[in-house]
């Protein structure tokens, strides 16, 4: 089961995992893309959530734009491409452009170590030595390059390394960043609420949804199907600041269990 938080945040939970399911253009970024770090690890964490950039921003207040990478390495065009996406990013540096390489087929003939320092690349790499990523976003050649705008949304995917393309769609996300909102710019004291994510991830048949309030309001969050009909009115009321949960136990308003699929929620 699946469920897309539409205020704020866009969040997916998962009751059945599919995978080989492609993800592609127009497809939001789910939770549970997590892959180990084998190189250039600046974070001092085993691992990188994709989704972790989701609300996350820089110290302008500006959100990021995502370029994966997708690569093995013993396959000579993402040898090639190596040193143009390090190029790139050094360009890039004082956007608000993140690269991450997403490798595998190591020691064919190149380590993760090996491949970061021949090609000399100072952006994170990503093991994908049991091809998850992959599986969601890869079809029949690599390189495969996917790029995600701030709202977590898949603006880009294709094989190969169509470089102009790939420019144009990392261009077109960050000038779309100059129309959002700078949340610098909002007092973080003010903000109305923030929405974690839920957990566990993925669930059956239970999962909490954390959020936190800034300040007292009435609540509502709503679960709804891809149709928009109203699942449940999981909260409706009045309370206090702090930090808050609920759980959702795959249920709806008649208390009958909903069946897997994919579903929206809203916070307001």
């Amino acid at each position: 089961m699946r469920i897309v938080k539409l205020s704020i945040l866009i969040q997916i939970i998962l009751f059945e995992l599919q995978f080989g399911q492609q993800l592609g253009v127009g497809d939001y970024i789910p939770g549970y893309i997590s892959l180990p770090y084998c190189s250039n690890n600046f974070t001092g964490n085993d691992s990188l959530n994709i989704y972790d950039f989701n609300g996350d921003i820089n110290e302008s207040g500006e959100h990021f734009v995502i370029w994966l990478v997708l690569f093995s390495s013993w396959w000579p065009n993402c040898q090639s491409e190596a040193p143009v996406t390090e190029s790139i990013f050094q360009e890039y540096q004082d956007s608000n452009l993140v690269i991450i390489g997403i490798g595998a087929d190591w020691n064919q003939p190149y380590s993760c170590a090996e491949w970061t320092e021949n090609f000399g690349l100072t952006y994170p790499i990503l093991d994908d030595s049991d091809l998850f990523a992959w599986s969601l976003f890869g079809s029949m050649v690599k390189p495969h390059n996917v790029i995600i705008n701030h709202e977590m949304k898949i603006v880009y995917s294709n094989e190969g390394f169509a470089q102009n393309q790939i420019l144009n769609s990392i261009n077109s996300a960050l000038n779309h960043l100059s129309n959002s909102l700078k949340i610098s710019n909002i007092d973080p004291e003010k903000r109305s609420f923030k929405i974690h994510q839920n957990y566990p991830n993925p669930f059956n048949p239970v999962t909490t949804i954390a959020y936190e309030l800034s300040q007292d309001a009435i609540v509502k969050i709503t679960i709804y199907d891809t149709m928009g009909k109203i699942i449940n009115n999981l909260v409706q009321n009045f309370q206090t600041a702090g930090h808050k949960s609920v759980l959702w136990n795959s249920m709806n308003n008649k208390g009958i269990s909903v069946s897997a699929g994919l579903y929206l929620y809203t916070l307001e």
